[in-house]
């Protein structure tokens, strides 16, 4: 799901601990100095994943959005200022 984001120079660890009857899933991901974390517990760790893909696809076009919109702004000052 991840891999229209990323290109195959990106770090992903992922952790899977087990606490009382949950299974506690962590994923870390490393792509040009951004980091992009989530954290889930569920009874299956299959489960846990496909909530933590929610998140972590939200945080990717949350960041995504974040750099365009820097890009128009620093793109209409630096042409509107000369």
């Amino acid at each position: 799901k991840l891999d229209k984001f990323f290109e195959s120079d990106a770090k992903a660890d992922v952790t899977v601990t087990s606490e009382r009857n949950l299974m506690r899933v962590e994923i870390t991901i490393r792509y040009n100095g951004m980091v992009f974390r989530a954290e889930e517990a569920a009874e299956d760790p299959g489960e846990a994943v496909d909530r933590l893909m929610d998140v972590l696809l939200r945080q990717i076009r949350k960041n995504k959005t974040r750099l365009e919109k820097r890009l128009r702004r620093y793109g209409r000052w630096r042409c509107g200022g000369i």
